[in-house]
C-alpha cells in the first residue's frame, strides 16, 4: 500500500502541484470527463499505469525503461489483489466482432490506457473475453457507440512474468506508452 500511495503521490505533485489528484481527475483524464464519479481504484490504477508513462518518456534506455514497467507492475499488484472491478468508468474505442460473431469491445480509461477483449478466438483461447452473441452484455455492448461514456465490471485477466494482470502490448515501449490490458467484461451500460 505504500507504494500505491508513493506512486499516486508523486503522480500528483508532478501533474497538479499540492492539489489532491481526485479533484482534478477529469481534467487530466478527458477520456473520463462529464462521466460518474470515478471510484478510488480507477483513480489509483490511472495514476500508477500515467507516471509510468511519464517516467518511461525520460528514461535514457531500455533498462531503465523495464525498471519503470516493474516499479509500475509492483504497485498495480499492490492494488489490484482482487482483479475484479465494479462500476469503473470510460469512453468506448471499439465494438466490433471478430469473425465468428463474438463482440470485441475496447473501453479507454484515459489517455493512452486501455481495457479490451482479445479480438481473435487464437489469443481467446483460455482468456474467455470474447463477447458472446447470445449474452445479455453482447446486447448491451453492441448499442454502443465509438466516443460514448460508459459505466462497466468484470475482470482482469493475471499477468505473466511479474505482471498481476495481463498486458497484450508486444513490446517494452508500447506496454509503458499505450498498455492495452485484456479484460473480461461482466457489464457495461451507456454513463
Amino acid at each position: 500500500m505504500k507504494e500505491i500511495l508513493t506512486y499516486t503521490l508523486r503522480h500528483s505533485m508532478l501533474r497538479t502541484g499540492l492539489i489532491a489528484m481526485t479533484v482534478l481527475a477529469p481534467m487530466i483524464y478527458p477520456a473520463v470527463a462529464n462521466s460518474a464519479s470515478m471510484p478510488p481504484q480507477e483513480d489509483n490504477f490511472i495514476s500508477i499505469v500515467s507516471l509510468a508513462q511519464s517516467d518511461a518518456k525520460s528514461a535514457d534506455n531500455d533498462m531503465q525503461k523495464g525498471g519503470v514497467k516493474a516499479k509500475r507492475d509492483r504497485a498495480i499488484c499492490n492494488l489490484m489483489a482482487n482483479k475484479a472491478v465494479k462500476n469503473w468508468v470510460g469512453k468506448v474505442q471499439k465494438v466490433s466482432a471478430n469473425s465468428d460473431g463474438k463482440g470485441v469491445l475496447e473501453i479507454s480509461l484515459a489517455k493512452n490506457i486501455t481495457v479490451k477483449t482479445w479480438n481473435n478466438e487464437f489469443s481467446d483461447t483460455t482468456a474467455r473475453t470474447l463477447i458472446n452473441p447470445s449474452s445479455n452484455l453482447f446486447q448491451s455492448a453492441s448499442n454502443l457507440k465509438k466516443g460514448q461514456s460508459v459505466i462497466f465490471s468484470g475482470t482482469f485477466l493475471p499477468g505473466k512474468d511479474g505482471e498481476c494482470i495481463y498486458e497484450a502490448s508486444m513490446g517494452l515501449s508500447g506496454k509503458l506508452r499505450d498498455p492495452e490490458f485484456i479484460f473480461r467484461f461482466s457489464n457495461i451500460a451507456a454513463n
